[in-house]
């Protein structure tokens, strides 16, 4: 089976075009009908309107350079077809209401967000505390029966999380446009998402007051593998209870050279 840099390739030399392999990228993002690109070198409008050939359900092509701020807004160029960047995208029958120019949402952990499906029980309460639009709260949501109450800080990301939950018939009065840390959740969470790479212990004392004297607390940090284990043991130092705390964690995806993305999971007894 040819992969999307063949195919682009293919593509070009069946309509004679001149280009340079170097441009092309090896794979790509789907974002609901858009497809965005990542590449060290500026993409040129060739491979876009040779995407938009390929594959006829795409609409737009869009180069990612990086990600700017706390809120990891994507700084993206539009390559061809249209340029707007809204978009539904749908997985595991959930949908998710985006503006990939505005919210980072990554394909890349769809296996992560099986697996969060499995592990959340029903009758659960589920606190998410850097919701996004549901990038990881959601699925449990919708194919579980569980409680939840969701926070998230920046007012564009909330307006999409708004929609996402109205797109998949779900209440919005549970979801809350602030600081998580506001919070005055007791002894409420089973199971505390916190999604955000750079957890600080204000963060961690947070989630501590908010968990019942039995929980789980999801943490999603980035490093290298070899100092996993010293990432863990900040965390468990951070909440004062190492003793009463097991921990397990999982790579989820390489994010840069020797860099990893992890989860997590601390079992907390109070």
């Amino acid at each position: 089976m040819k992969g999307f840099k063949q195919k682009v390739v293919d593509w070009l030399e069946k309509e004679k075009l001149d280009f340079e392999e170097a441009y092309i990228p090896r794979g790509y993002k789907r974002v609901g009908n858009l497809i965005v690109l990542r590449n060290s070198a500026t993409i040129p409008n060739y491979v876009g309107e040779a995407v938009l050939s390929i594959f006829p359900w795409c609409k737009g092509v869009f180069q990612q350079d990086t990600t700017i701020g706390e809120n990891r807004r994507p700084q993206l160029k539009h390559i061809a077809g249209d340029a707007n960047t809204e978009t539904i995208h749908k997985e595991n029958g959930v949908l998710y209401a985006l503006d990939v120019a505005k919210v980072t949402f990554s394909g890349g952990n769809s296996e992560l967000r099986r697996r969060l499906v499995k592990i959340v029980k029903n009758g659960e309460n589920l606190l998410d505390m850097f919701a996004a639009v549901g990038n990881l709260s959601l699925q449990p949501i919708v194919h579980r029966n569980i409680d939840f109450i969701l926070y998230e800080k920046d007012p564009v990301t909330y307006s999409y999380l708004v929609k996402t939950l109205e797109l998949n018939n779900l209440s919005t009065t549970s979801a809350f446009n602030e600081d998580c840390r506001n919070t005055e959740l007791e002894n409420w969470a089973d199971r505390i998402f916190m999604g955000y790479h750079e957890v600080d212990e204000s963060h961690l004392d947070t989630a501590f007051r908010a968990l019942k004297s039995h929980g789980f607390i999801h943490l999603h940090p980035l490093g290298n593998i070899d100092r996993i284990s010293e990432v863990v043991q900040t965390y468990t130092s951070m909440l004062g209870n190492s003793n009463k705390i097991q921990a397990n964690w999982q790579k989820v995806k390489k994010y840069a050279p020797s860099i990893y993305h992890f989860e997590i999971v601390l079992e907390v007894h109070k």
